[in-house]
């Protein structure tokens, strides 16, 4: 069976993260050059896939934790 794949909006994004319209933005077109997730465009339309915003995440909370480490060595 295959794995469903889960897609959100910006309105989704926005709530999951609970951040505004600009820096919904400023996340998609690298300006915080952060390694967010680009939309993928669907028709005239934008969408996250859950699982690339849930490795984003991973990948931030690996770096935090490096950081941590780092600061106790």
């Amino acid at each position: 069976m295959a794995e469903q794949i889960i897609f959100l909006t910006a309105s989704g994004v926005r709530a999951r993260y609970q951040i505004g319209n600009t820096t919904l933005w400023r996340w998609s077109n690298g300006a915080a050059n952060n390694n967010f997730p680009a939309p993928l465009k669907m028709g005239n339309r934008k969408r996250w896939r859950l699982a690339d915003l849930e490795a984003w995440e991973q990948s931030l909370e690996a770096a935090n934790y490096s950081d941590q480490q780092a600061a106790v060595a």
